[in-house]
């Protein structure tokens, strides 16, 4: 059984990994992926993806003499992929324990993760979606560690990897409070390393978004080099029809994922809610979700998901 949950989620990974590279176009894609690509690898600003995490990843890809130069970065996409399936799979072994259908449960959720159109798209051409989904599933492994008990590694490691994440999907500033609570109740217990991780998130979070300004200073544009503009560049404008438009999101965002992925989505959270274990998981799943719905209906309508939009590349 020891031996099945450690090699479950790498053989899964694995598989992925190979979809996703066997998918990857040759050369440039279209649209946004194209000037993601193209900004990565010239360690430029990046205006199609507003996210600069992936950008010192994407420059080091282009530096392994594979394929043509944005092949290079979408491999970086097709790897951060590969790894969202592996933590997805190792977050469904923490919650199932030793329980006999936790390995079908693993399996099942890694390969569900690994078709489900949206992400797959995400995973095949440069951006940061993967990325960011990579991030998220290992926070949501680290959660469940720190609230069983796990000591400063695994804490610190939480905070440092919440705190990146909020540089590849501002989404992951919902997940900071249930963090922190988290943080905060280990420190009432007697955790002592829960007194440095609010600075090792903030050195996490700043040291990559720092990267705009300082690019931009290095560019001689003074304009993208002001903290002002990197707030208007990374959280765009409410608007009245943000609610609208989030209702329109998720509505295409359960057409696109399909019903089978939408039930078994809320099974999950419903078996969450129910089993009385795990609180805090169920707690981050939600701020995440809220998180990521707000932010992109503050900047797309339900309609343009349909056309590759919101998720897309």
């Amino acid at each position: 059984m020891d031996a099945a949950r450690t090699w479950l989620p790498r053989a899964l990974a694995l598989v992925a990994f190979a979809v996703f590279a066997a998918s990857l176009p040759s050369g440039p894609h279209w649209g946004a992926a194209a000037e993601a690509a193209a900004e990565g690898a010239s360690l430029g600003g990046p205006p199609a993806q507003p996210y600069p995490l992936g950008l010192p990843l994407a420059a080091a890809a282009g530096l392994v003499p594979i394929g043509e130069l944005a092949f290079r970065v979408h491999l970086v996409s097709a790897a951060f992929g590969a790894l969202a399936v592996f933590w997805l799979a190792r977050l469904v072994l923490e919650f199932g324990r030793d329980e006999p259908g936790a390995l079908v449960g693993a399996a099942v959720s890694g390969a569900a993760l690994c078709v489900s159109m949206p992400f797959y798209r995400e995973a095949t051409v440069a951006g940061g979606g993967a990325l960011a989904a990579a991030l998220g599933a290992l926070a949501l492994v680290l959660l469940v560690r720190v609230a069983r008990g796990e000591g400063a590694q695994t804490g610190l490691g939480l905070a440092l990897v919440t705190g990146l994440g909020v540089a590849a999907n501002l989404a992951f500033v919902a997940l900071l409070p249930v963090v922190f609570a988290l943080i905060w109740l280990r420190l009432r217990r007697g955790a002592r390393w829960a007194l440095a991780a609010p600075l090792v998130t903030a050195v996490g979070a700043t040291s990559a978004l720092s990267y705009l300004p300082v690019r931009g200073a290095a560019a001689g544009d003074h304009d993208a080099a002001k903290l002002s503009e990197l707030w208007h560049h990374l959280v765009p404008g409410w608007s009245s029809a943000a609610p609208d438009r989030a209702i329109g999101i998720a509505r295409a965002m359960a057409e696109s994922l399909g019903p089978g992925l939408v039930l078994a989505a809320l099974g999950g959270a419903l078996v969450l809610a129910l089993s009385g274990r795990e609180r805090w998981l169920l707690a981050a799943l939600t701020a995440l979700g809220v998180g990521e719905l707000v932010l992109v209906a503050l900047a797309h309508g339900g309609a343009e998901l349909r056309g590759g939009g919101a998720l897309g590349p």
